[in-house]
Parts: structure tokens; C-alpha cells; sequence
């Protein structure tokens, strides 16, 4: 028999071991097949090879083990699991070269195997059996690519391995981490991108934005020289690094080339440099102000011209009405220049003091302006922009003072159509859009026709919204009256569900029952249809502005419900109180009273009217001039 061909046996699960180059190191559903297992057996061997003399005693082992299991590692665990003695084995004779080929070939084939682990099985057969990257291209089937991807998941820390396998971080995400060097700054990157208990983890595209904008740096801007192989000894210039973007393009495909994968070799070169413009402006005796003092002056580096007491000299602002730096704004002018430590870009920076700066402009015949950082259009609009502030507060005042005046004269205060309507187009603005959609299909049941230049996405409720916006002009005075009644109420119409507290609000229980409606027997109507048929059906006007005739039992008057309030025995304070209000009530319910056997029509021209008697006697007795400008126009209130 030849030696080569594998052997079927029944092994002793206690002889048999998992295999320490194995990859996969988690196994899903054990459970589910343990159950299997348990009915129906194992019904494909595993591969398994005897333990190898090179091979230590595992630590979770008190005796060495007889075989090593090649491929079938979740059929023993599940085989354990269901309580077997024995399970089916095919023994190769296969060196551990071999034997790695054949767990990452088959682990390739399940779907259950992670990114990071496919990774470290790559590493370990590069590592220990010295395959290339091209030899394991070729030998799975995939990109060179493709593996250098997977192999760079091998540079996470352990807890950025431990955040994926938690599944805080999917692969994607995991390879921008992997990306950047140092544990502290993976780990910063990780609490970002994975999320907390409130936030939820970082879209793949804002977390790529998120590390190169943090942990990669454009080598374009650079402060230092960096082809200078003698800037920093223990590191080669940038345009030769292999953490530059460009010279690892299977790791950072979609990364600019001229970009430092490694902060803090950047931030090495960037200290060192300085250090060597400071040590050289010693030496050359020129005035300087570093560390501290250039913190205080500057504590979060320079962000515009203006440095406390100084000005940069190359930073472009407003010079006599002209956008320029200050260096070509004096000229070739001698002048004392002081170089001051820059702590964001890392540079000295060439800057002169205000008050030299202004000497030396007056001299180059250049005005001198309070203000470089705007131009003269800029600074004229914001004068422009004072003036019309004030002009509107003293309008506003002016107005205020003359209502004022106007409302405390006059015998009976009121408020114009014009003056209704101003409220009522800003009330309507204020409203959000679900309200003012509720209402354009209340007053506009009809949604208009498409205009010319409609889109396709002004919908029905657009063009009935733009409709109400006209019909504000046109409304009299009762229906603004009304309109304003509705802006006031549409709010309290939303039922928040995550709310316990679903009560009606009072708002609109008062105004149902100032209306003389019954709130009790509409909520019947609603919740008890069956009982509310017998209920006698309240008194609603016909739709469409029909004339509705006087019920024959009339409605009690707010005048006649005050004067049926009894006062209590013995409490005189309480019946004089009753008394005073049954008096008022019944002069201001007089007008309404003689109304009641009157008929108002309710026309509209734009929707169908929903007229309520009650309603009209309490907007009539609070506005007299209701009734005026009513049987003016001829007309009653849309709804």
C-alpha cells in the first residue's frame, strides 16, 4: 500500500488535538451540529496526521497527543460536544509546510472564516515557510493585491483585533485602522470609528475621511525638506519611505502618493527642523521669540496675519484698499523684523510690530485703515447693514407708539382687515410644514391644476399650500378672524406616541366649549359610534356656503348659561361674584342674543363652508365690527 494515500480510521477523540497552525480560531453553531452529531453521526471524516516530533506538548494537555488534526476541527469540537468516543479520521503522512497549504486552501472555501484570521494564515506561511506574496496569489487564487490587503490586517493591536472580532469593526473598517502605526494611535482610532453607547459606528466613507485627515499627512506641505537624508539619521527621506502612500500602493489605493503614513516620523522631522532654523537664527543674530513666549502669543499656532502685537509680513490682507501681503505693501523699506515660533506649521515665521508696520505704510504713501482683514466693499456693507438695523428699530417704534396711541383713544379698540392679515401671513410662515399642509387641505380640498414651470415634485399639497398663500390677500375680515382660530388650534391636533400623556389639550377643550359645543358627546360620536345615535346630532352648517336656517330650539347665549349659575347658600362673597359675572355676561351676549334668529350666509369661492352658529356669535360679540364688515361684503367665513 502506498504510504502517501490516507488511512481511514476510528480515533479515540482523546488522542486527537487541534491543529496550532489552524487560522481559524472561532467556530459558529457547535450547538446545532453537536445535535446532528448526536442523530445521525459524522458523516465526512476528518484529516488528521500524527503529532510531530518538533511539535511541543500543547499547555491545555497533561499527555502528548497521538495525532494532529489537519482539516475538521468544527466536527470535533461538535463531536465532543454530543458526548462520542470516537470519531472517523483520515490519517495522512504530510509535512507541516503541507499542512498549512492544505487549512488555508479549505479554510478559503467556508464563509464563516474572518478576515483577520484568512490574515494570519498568510503571515504564518510567509513567516515560518518563506512563501511570497506571489506564491500565495498563485497557490488561493486571488491578487497580489489581494493579499498584501488581508496581510496589513496582521498590524492591528489587540485591541483593535479584539473591537473586530466583537464585530465593533467590520473588515473595511478594520484595514483603516490597520493602516496607521503605534498602538495608541490605533486605539485612539478605534474609540472614533467603532462608536460608543450613543453614536453608533462611523460610515466606511466619513471613518476614511476621518484617518486621513487625522493620522496621514500631505507631504506637499511639509515644513522641512523632505528629500533631506540628513534631516533625521534613523529614518530615509520621505520620497524613498515605504510608509510613504505612493510607495505601497497595494496598501493605500485610493490614497494620495505624496502622503506620510507614519505621524510621528513626521512630527520627528518637523521638531528637528525647527530646532535647526532657531539654532541658525541664533547664529545669525536675529530676533526671535520661541517657546513660551510665542505660545502666549499664539497658543493654537497662526491662523491670520495678525499675531498679538505683530504682523506676518507674507499673509495677504487689505492695504490701502488693496489685497496684498504687508512685505509688498511698504516696499523695499529697511525695517526691524522678529521671527516668531509657529506651533502649527512648525516654522518661523518673519513678522514686524504693528506700530513699525504703520510707520513704514505712511511712508510707502499707503492709508492706513483699522481694519486689513476686510476689504472696502466688505466694510461698507456692514456699515450698511448698522444703518438699516436702526432704521427698522425706529419704524418698529414709531409704529408701536402710534397703535398705542390708537388703541388707548379709541372707544372701542379693534384691529384692521390689513393689520388681520399681516398677522395672519406671519402666523401662517411660522407654522411648520405638516400644519400648514393640514390646513391648505382643510381650506383647499381641490388641489389646483399644475402651473407652467410646475416639477414633477410639487405635489398636491404644494400646490394647495401656494393657493392658502393667495387666499390670505383675499380673505375679509371674518375670515381672517377664523383663519387666525385655526393657526392657533392645528398644533394641538399631533398625538406625540411616545408620550404617556395622550389627554386632549386644554386649549382646544376651551375653545370647543367657549363655541357652546359639546366636547363629551363628540368624543362619543367617535369612540361609541352606536352610542351616539342616540345622541341628538349637533348643529352644523351645510357645506358649500348653503344659507341654514334658525334651529327651532334655540341655542342658550353665553348671557343665559352665566344667568343659570346659582349662587351658593351661605357664601356671600361667592354670590355676589356669580351675580357680577351673569350681569356682564348678559350685556356682552346681548348683540349675539337678538342674532340668534337671524340667517348668515357662508360663501366661499375657493372650498366648500363649514359654518357653526356658536361659533359666529362669540366672534361677533369680541368684534363688533364683524357684523359690519360681514353684511359689507355679503358674505360670511370660509372654512
Amino acid at each position: 500500500m502506498n504510504p502517501s494515500m490516507p488511512m481511514l480510521h476510528e480515533l479515540a477523540l482523546h488522542t486527537l488535538h487541534p491543529s496550532p497552525t489552524n487560522p481559524r480560531k472561532t467556530f459558529a453553531d457547535l450547538e446545532d451540529l453537536a445535535a446532528s452529531i448526536r442523530e445521525q453521526g459524522v458523516m465526512q471524516p476528518i484529516l488528521a496526521r500524527l503529532w510531530p516530533d518538533d511539535y511541543p506538548t500543547p499547555d491545555d494537555c497533561t499527555d502528548r497527543p497521538l495525532y494532529e488534526i489537519i482539516a475538521g476541527e468544527r466536527r470535533y469540537r461538535a463531536s465532543v460536544l454530543a458526548g462520542l468516543d470516537t470519531i472517523p479520521a483520515l490519517v495522512r503522512h504530510v509535512t507541516t509546510r503541507q499542512v498549512l497549504e492544505q487549512q488555508i486552501v479549505e479554510n478559503l472555501q467556508r464563509r464563516d472564516v474572518s478576515e483577520l484570521e484568512e490574515a494570519e494564515g498568510y503571515d504564518l506561511m510567509m513567516r515560518q515557510h518563506g512563501y511570497t506574496a506571489d506564491e500565495l496569489a498563485d497557490k488561493v487564487g486571488k491578487s497580489r493585491a489581494y493579499i498584501y490587503g488581508r496581510l496589513k490586517l496582521c498590524a492591528l493591536c489587540e485591541e483593535a483585533r479584539k473591537a473586530f472580532r466583537e464585530g465593533k469593526l467590520s473588515a473595511s473598517h478594520a484595514l483603516l485602522v490597520a493602516r496607521i502605526p503605534g498602538k495608541a494611535l490605533q486605539q485612539e482610532a478605534v474609540a472614533r470609528i467603532g462608536g460608543d453607547e450613543y453614536h453608533g459606528p462611523m460610515a466606511y466613507r466619513a471613518a476614511a475621511d476621518y484617518v486621513q485627515r487625522t493620522f496621514m499627512l500631505d507631504l506637499t506641505k511639509a515644513p522641512f525638506e523632505t528629500e533631506d537624508p540628513l534631516l533625521l539619521m534613523r529614518a530615509p527621506p520621505c520620497g524613498k519611505c515605504p510608509k510613504r502612500a505612493g510607495n505601497s500602493p497595494e496598501l493605500f489605493p485610493d490614497v494620495n502618493p505624496d502622503v506620510c503614513t507614519d505621524p510621528g516620523c513626521y512630527a520627528e522631522k518637523k521638531a528637528r527642523n525647527l530646532s535647526n532654523e532657531i539654532e541658525l537664527a541664533r547664529v545669525m543674530e536675529r530676533k526671535l521669540i520661541t517657546g513660551p513666549a510665542a505660545a502666549k502669543l499664539a497658543p493654537h499656532g497662526m491662523h491670520s496675519a495678525k499675531v498679538g502685537d505683530y504682523v506676518q509680513l507674507d499673509v495677504k490682507e487689505y492695504y490701502g484698499n488693496e489685497h496684498r501681503t504687508a512685505r509688498a505693501a511698504i516696499g523695499d523699506q529697511s525695517i526691524d523684523i522678529v521671527l516668531i515660533e509657529d506651533a502649527r506649521s512648525g516654522r518661523l515665521v518673519e513678522a514686524v510690530s504693528s506700530k513699525t508696520l504703520t510707520e513704514a505704510l505712511r511712508a510707502a504713501g499707503v492709508k492706513v485703515s483699522k481694519s486689513t482683514t476686510r476689504s472696502p466693499r466688505e466694510i461698507a456693507h456692514e456699515h450698511a447693514c448698522k444703518l438699516e438695523k436702526q432704521v427698522r428699530m425706529a419704524l418698529f417704534e414709531a409704529h408701536h407708539a402710534a397703535a398705542r396711541s390708537t388703541l388707548n383713544t379709541a372707544s372701542k379698540p379693534h384691529i384692521g382687515r390689513e393689520d388681520l392679515a399681516l398677522i395672519a401671513r406671519q402666523f401662517w410662515a411660522s407654522r411648520g410644514s405638516d400644519a400648514c399642509k393640514r390646513l391648505a387641505r382643510m381650506y383647499v380640498p381641490d388641489a389646483p391644476e399644475r402651473e407652467d414651470g410646475d416639477s414633477q415634485y410639487q405635489d398636491e399639497d404644494y400646490r394647495r399650500t401656494r393657493r392658502m398663500n393667495a387666499m390670505i390677500d383675499e380673505f375679509n375680515h371674518a375670515q381672517l378672524i377664523l383663519f387666525l382660530l385655526d393657526l392657533a388650534l392645528i398644533s394641538t391636533l399631533d398625538v406625540a406616541t411616545y408620550s404617556t400623556d395622550i389627554s386632549t389639550p386644554d386649549p382646544l377643550l376651551d375653545s370647543v366649549r367657549r363655541a357652546g359645543l359639546d366636547a363629551d358627546a363628540i368624543r362619543v360620536s367617535i369612540e361609541d359610534p352606536k352610542a351616539a345615535k342616540t345622541a341628538p346630532t349637533p348643529t352644523t352648517a351645510p357645506r358649500g356656503g348653503e344659507v341654514t336656517a334658525p334651529s327651532e330650539t334655540p341655542v342658550p347665549t353665553k348671557a343665559a348659561r352665566a344667568a343659570s349659575v346659582k349662587p351658593v347658600k351661605g357664601n356671600g362673597q361667592a354670590a355676589g361674584a356669580a351675580k357680577k359675572a351673569t350681569g356682564k355676561a348678559l350685556k356682552s351676549g346681548r348683540a349675539a342674543a337678538e342674532r340668534m334668529d337671524k340667517t348668515t350666509a357662508c360663501p366661499s369661492t375657493e372650498s366648500p363652508a363649514i359654518r357653526c352658529d356658536r361659533t359666529m356669535d362669540l366672534l361677533e360679540a369680541s368684534f363688533p365690527e364683524l357684523k359690519a364688515s360681514a353684511v359689507t361684503a355679503g358674505r360670511g367665513v370660509a372654512a
